[in-house]
């Protein structure tokens, strides 16, 4: 049963559609903690519509809207909890309760909410993207990831940005990771990649890279399914030329071999067809480095 206070400030709300925010109600509650503990999500509702500009934007007021819009989230309120990011309530929320109601609409999904934020804070912080773990995850989290590439914070972030980008084939990221780090070694995982990340590689400058990282590139585009397109393309940009000595190519053979040894093949049908695949590639290598030796 509602307390006299709370039918007073349900009254005034469905009334006039606004109130005095920064007074308390006749039991010395603020008004928005005497929304969330009415529990009707129609009086935030309406609240969120009357909402004035002046008293949106007022700083003193950040905590106010971050705890009300995170009950209105909580409530699968997504209606009311837009009107208050377009009527800019994050515009001076910062720190960890910014972080904290950024996450929040991050794991709601919704790139409305999502867009509406961003012209605000300008930014994505990178401890709150969520870790994709359902297929919509990962659809999500890859159009997040290109959508918003400038609004994400590189540094100090490389490694986890790294293991998104390719996790969900956010190539508009590993693009400007490309551009911004050195970080070699995620190069092979972008050659057994999809086909927008692979396409990355084909626009690089190899000629500096160590030949052990050329190897690996390599090694990556074998284990992709179209492993021999992909290893003609990478050898027709340089990724086979030895950084060394130009004139020299870079042979992977004996190494691959070698590698196949040490491999174990699950038994059965899969395990009977990857010793084929992996034979067929071995026999391929031996054909290019055979070529390479008669010229």
């Amino acid at each position: 049963m509602q307390t006299r206070p709370a039918r007073e400030l349900a009254m005034r709300l469905l009334e006039y559609g606004r109130c005095d925010w920064k007074d308390p109600d006749d039991s010395e509650v603020p008004l928005h903690k005497a929304i969330i503990r009415s529990g009707r999500a129609e009086l935030a509702v309406k609240a969120a519509d009357g909402l004035r500009k002046r008293d949106a934007e007022d700083p003193s007021l950040a905590s106010v809207w971050a705890e009300l819009l995170s009950w209105l989230l909580s409530r699968q309120q997504r209606a009311a909890a837009g009107v208050l990011l377009k009527k800019g309530i994050l515009k001076h929320m910062e720190g960890e309760e910014l972080d904290e109601v950024l996450g929040q609409i991050l794991s709601y999904q919704d790139m409305e909410l999502i867009n509406t934020a961003v012209r605000y804070v300008k930014r994505i912080p990178v401890k709150q993207i969520p870790a994709p773990e359902s297929l919509s995850d990962y659809r999500f989290t890859r159009e997040l990831l290109n959508r918003y590439t400038k609004y994400i914070e590189i540094k100090d972030n490389e490694k986890t940005l790294w293991n998104l980008s390719i996790m969900c084939e956010a190539e508009v990221l590993a693009k400007r990771l490309l551009k911004k780090t050195k970080d070699y070694q995620y190069l092979p995982r972008l050659a057994e990649g999809g086909d927008k990340m692979f396409g990355l590689l084909l626009h690089i400058r190899c000629g500096n890279i160590l030949d052990e990282v050329k190897k690996e590139v390599l090694y990556g585009a074998l284990q992709s399914e179209a492993w021999k397109k992909r290893f003609e393309l990478l050898a027709g940009k340089g990724w086979k030329k030895s950084s060394v000595n130009r004139k020299e190519e870079i042979c992977l053979g004996d190494e691959y071999l070698k590698r196949l040894e040490n491999r174990k093949y699950v038994p059965g049908r899969k395990g009977h067809l990857d010793q084929i695949n992996d034979r067929a590639k071995l026999r391929f290598l031996r054909n290019c480095e055979e070529g390479i030796k008669a010229h």
